[in-house]
């Protein structure tokens, strides 16, 4: 992964407290998730964009404003998605060798020579990263955590800024990226202090 894609990773996760000083700051964001084909940036800022809005008038003409963009973008979203296909196939064969523990967190593209070839040792998918490497118990363990995220006391900042390093870990994968801990654990951080406050 180079700089650009981890400029732009760090854009995805960044973006709800940019977008929090004004909603027009979006608008930057979705002209360079065009220009650069992002597509991780683009969605999280769709989602604020309709998050933010708080008539439903205005949240039906952004849905059908995204639309267009989505068929323009469709060939992009379909190589992408075929891209990691390839990348997860094998990867998918081998989790079914050793499905309940899984291989350890981080081993797989390491222990695999064939998969190297795929990838720069990313699996391109912080989930399945961690699925790999923790077996059906890490599963059920993510599972739980993503349960409990999605009974969220409140919906601020912080929780769309922890939303988005969600969706980025689906098709992305920025935990095995050392230049976004920090901010990760930041953001994070905070999203459990204002979990806290509330009760």
């Amino acid at each position: 992964m180079g700089n650009a894609p981890r400029l732009l990773a760090y854009l995805t996760i960044i973006l709800p407290f940019v977008f929090s000083f004004s909603i027009w700051a979006i608008i930057p964001c979705i002209v360079a998730s065009l220009v650069a084909k992002e597509l991780m940036l683009l969605s999280v800022a769709c989602i604020l964009l309709i998050w933010k809005l708080k008539k439903v008038n205005y949240r039906i003409y952004a849905i059908i404003s995204i639309v267009p963009i989505l068929y323009l973008l469709h060939d992009k979203i379909w190589h992408a998605l075929v891209i990691r296909w390839n990348v997860w196939e094998p990867v998918l064969v081998r989790f079914f060798q050793r499905p309940l523990i899984g291989y350890g967190l981080g081993v797989l593209p390491y222990a695999d020579k064939k998969l190297i070839a795929y990838h720069d040792t990313a699996i391109y998918s912080s989930f399945l990263q961690f699925i790999i490497g923790a077996g059906v118990l890490g599963a059920i363990w993510l599972g739980y955590v993503l349960w409990k995220f999605a009974k969220t006391k409140q919906f601020g900042i912080e929780t769309m800024a922890v939303l988005a390093i969600i969706l980025l870990s689906v098709l992305e994968h920025p935990f095995e990226i050392p230049r976004l801990w920090l901010t990760m654990t930041a953001i994070i951080g905070f999203y459990m202090i204002k979990e806290i406050e509330c009760g």
